[in-house]
């Protein structure tokens, strides 16, 4: 219960990040001040980014299908990197490979492809997986 607490207060505290008018914002300026809210709070407060990353994906549900499918795999690499941060990469990992399977495939060797790579690599790394770690780093690099 306790946790509950902490982590509903923990949302309300991000919401006050985005501007009053947010509503009144088109979905994907609303999307992008999230992602951008999200990367802010990664490295502080990783239980944070995954609240926003997670919001910023029911905002992706409802943007048009060509935006919508990127702006997906957006919010799902930093799900998956808010997790892995917090010590869930097992939980993290389906997240991952899911963005990755899309960007793969519209839009290849694009920089969120080669981000995708890198937490792959992260995953790999934290799950006892290092010859897989490196060669996905090695991917990544080349893009």
């Amino acid at each position: 219960m306790k946790r509950r607490l902490s982590l509903l207060a923990m949302l309300l505290a991000s919401t006050g990040s985005l501007p009053v008018t947010a509503g009144a914002l088109p979905l994907d300026q609303q999307f992008a001040e999230r992602i951008t809210s999200t990367k802010a709070s990664m490295m502080s407060n990783p239980e944070i980014a995954l609240v926003n990353a997670r919001a910023a994906g029911a905002l992706a549900e409802s943007l048009p299908a060509g935006k919508g499918a990127i702006a997906r795999a957006t919010s799902e690499w930093l799900q998956g990197e808010a997790l892995t941060r917090l010590g869930k990469p097992t939980e993290a990992a389906p997240i991952v490979a899911g963005a990755l399977a899309t960007v793969a495939r519209l839009e290849p060797y694009s920089k969120l492809h080669g981000d995708l790579l890198r937490s792959t690599a992260s995953i790999a790394a934290k799950t006892g997986k290092v010859q897989t770690a490196l060669i996905t780093l090695h991917q990544a690099f080349a893009i």
